[in-house]
């Protein structure tokens, strides 16, 4: 190996894990801590640095040790800690988000649309794609059962209120965490939104979406007032999906 002869291995590790934390390599090369002179061969100068780096490198990479060098390894491993997950395993940048999703269906069971809950760091993303409505206006609501009997769909509840508030934004004594903005569904029938559920999980902490009783996904025949409790004076519910995870 010219240029590094002269140089003597500690240890030498052939590597089975599945993938590189996203950005450590970057890392490990910025902070001079891994050199690749040779096809897959990688140098790492700190023992504790190669300990930690071992297991999450790629499939059929070497990495040799060399000189110890801690000053360079405390860098890397704060690097290492950020991209660690909560339980301690490591985050690729692909893992999916924790998600459920719902078909939205009439009550004579024709298709409605669709709508997904992605949980994210800050709370709970809605998103709702409606085919087949009444152009206009409708209330879309989470619902606090993941039950849709036809033909009401009674059976889905009241909206999804762990707080115990009243409904509707602009009521001050509001709103539920199932409570979101209409939707407009336009000469096609057709609509859409996104919403943030602030502070909202799908199966984690004190008031999780997804409890034993499940949710669901309503649309309403009318317009959601955002005032009025229980409901918005949204009229029937034309449309209902049960949420489920994956």
């Amino acid at each position: 190996m010219r240029g590094w002869s002269k140089d003597r291995p500690l240890f030498l590790f052939r590597l089975r894990a599945s993938a590189v934390c996203e950005g450590c390599s970057a890392a490990l090369t910025s902070i001079g801590e891994m050199r690749r002179p040779l096809g897959n061969v990688n140098y790492i100068r700190n023992k504790w640095l190669l300990a930690a780096f071992a297991p999450h490198a790629s499939p059929g990479v070497n990495l040799i040790m060399k000189k110890p060098a801690l000053f360079f390894a405390l860098p890397l491993l704060a690097t290492f800690s950020a991209c660690a997950s909560t339980d301690g395993s490591m985050s690729t940048g692909t893992g999916a988000a924790p998600m459920a999703k719902a078909a939205l269906l009439a009550a004579d069971g024709s298709r409605r649309g669709d709508a997904s809950v992605t949980e994210t760091a800050t709370g709970l993303r809605v998103a709702v794609r409606a085919i087949g409505l009444t152009p206009g206006v409708h209330a879309v609501h989470i619902h606090m059962n993941g039950t849709c009997n036809p033909p009401d769909f009674a059976s889905a509840g009241g909206h999804w209120n762990p707080t115990g508030r009243q409904h509707g934004k602009d009521n001050p004594a509001g709103m539920h965490m199932g409570d979101m903005p209409n939707l407009t569904a336009g000469p096609d029938g057709s609509g859409q939104i996104e919403y943030l559920i602030p502070g909202g999980t799908l199966r984690t902490g004190s008031t999780p979406l997804l409890d034993a009783d499940g949710a669901a996904v309503v649309i309403h025949a009318q317009p959601d007032d955002n005032r009025t409790d229980p409901a918005g004076n949204a009229g029937g519910r034309i449309a209902c999906g049960i949420l489920s995870e994956g």
